[in-house]
């Protein structure tokens, strides 16, 4: 949803900074004259003439619309992909089984466990921007909480 809202405000946005031009103004163009004599000439179609007073407002329009002609872009090349929220995950790892066995023998106390492939699954939750929360199950019977960060 937050994708679709910034592509209609940039859309927009784009529309309004770039203005249309007028029509008196369409296959005219803009000469410029150099000190030296030196004299240049621009198509009406791509350049226009921006009164100083205005112009650092007209160069940050200008770097807002560059910007969002890139976001749009991304957008129809379908670079932009809406953040899920959820996932899931299996895992797979050796050690503990969790078969454990005790035996006493005088004042000796002796444990012993088998040791084999232990799987797992595993949930995590993306409560904010880049905190997760979780937890995990184990074949061995461990249970864990999971926190971690996206970056």
């Amino acid at each position: 949803m937050k994708n679709l809202v910034l592509i209609i405000t940039l859309i927009f946005s784009l529309t309004g900074f770039a203005g249309e031009m007028p029509k008196y103004l369409e296959g005219a163009t803009v000469t410029v004259t150099l000190k030296n004599g030196k004299t240049y000439t621009y198509k009406s179609e791509e350049y226009a003439v921006v009164k100083r007073a205005n112009m650092s407002k007209n160069i940050y329009a200008a770097a807002e619309v560059k910007q969002a002609r890139k976001i749009i872009k991304k957008v129809e090349k379908g670079e932009l992909v809406k953040q899920k929220k959820n996932r899931v995950y299996i895992l797979g790892g050796y050690g503990s089984t969790g078969k454990l066995e005790t035996s006493t023998n005088g004042s000796r106390y002796e444990t012993k466990h088998e040791k084999g492939a232990v799987g797992g699954v595993g949930y995590q939750r993306k409560v904010n921007e880049k905190l997760n929360l979780g937890i995990q199950v184990q074949t061995n019977g461990t249970t864990s909480l999971s926190i971690g960060t996206d970056f």
